[in-house]
């Protein structure tokens, strides 16, 4: 299985294939621009092992299946129950790794919580 790992700013590793890794434009670029190899390590300093991991299981998930905006929303709605801090941050971090689906959800994601919190 080839693999690259990212390394979050408070030290977690995680691995992850790099087909499903190619979800992120960026890390496809650097693989494609031979910046990143099978088995190197990208450091994403602004994102926390907690950050890390919650990118990754979306990442993984949509590698699997196809997005749908139509389809799996409930899991999107549980993959989004998170504070609204949280939500920026997954949003930042998708805009970093330019990861468009998480993009564009945790955009939705934001604008809804903060509908519902009057703001």
């Amino acid at each position: 299985m080839s693999i690259v790992r990212l390394k979050s700013c408070d030290g977690k590793i995680c691995s992850i294939e790099i087909a499903a890794a190619r979800r992120s434009e960026t890390i496809s670029n650097l693989l494609d621009a031979g910046k990143l190899h099978i088995g190197d390590t990208l450091t994403l300093p602004n994102t926390n092992a907690r950050l890390l991991e919650k990118i990754i299981t979306w990442i993984n998930r949509y590698h699997k299946i196809t997005y749908d905006k139509n389809s799996d929303q409930a899991w999107r709605q549980e993959y989004f129950h998170v504070n609204l801090n949280f939500l920026s941050s997954i949003r930042n971090v998708a805009n970093s790794l330019k990861i468009s689906d998480l993009i564009i959800e945790a955009e939705n994601a934001i604008n809804s919580l903060l509908t519902f919190l009057g703001k």
